[in-house]
């Protein structure tokens, strides 16, 4: 697939390649903390969010946006 291309015009906020790292950490402790609530109130337990164990402003990638392809072709490129 050399001339593989993006069907959409969003690209991360910053250049960084990839959050894996970040949401691998960051599903971690959201398991941990469902584990730790769920033998503390098993019968009116309620499933965490993940907003309550992390902040997207601290990973990588910080959010996504919308670009103009016709101004920046070479972004469409993957």
């Amino acid at each position: 697939m050399s001339r593989s291309y993006r069907h959409k015009q969003i690209i991360g906020n910053t250049f960084a390649e990839s959050e894996k790292k970040d949401k691998l950490i960051c599903n971690k402790k959201l398991r941990k903390l469902a584990r730790m609530l769920l033998m503390k109130h098993f019968e009116d337990f309620i499933e965490p969010l993940k907003n309550e164990v992390s902040d997207r402003w601290v990973m990588s990638k910080e959010g996504k946006k919308y670009f103009n392809k016709s101004k920046f072709p070479q972004f469409m490129r993957k």
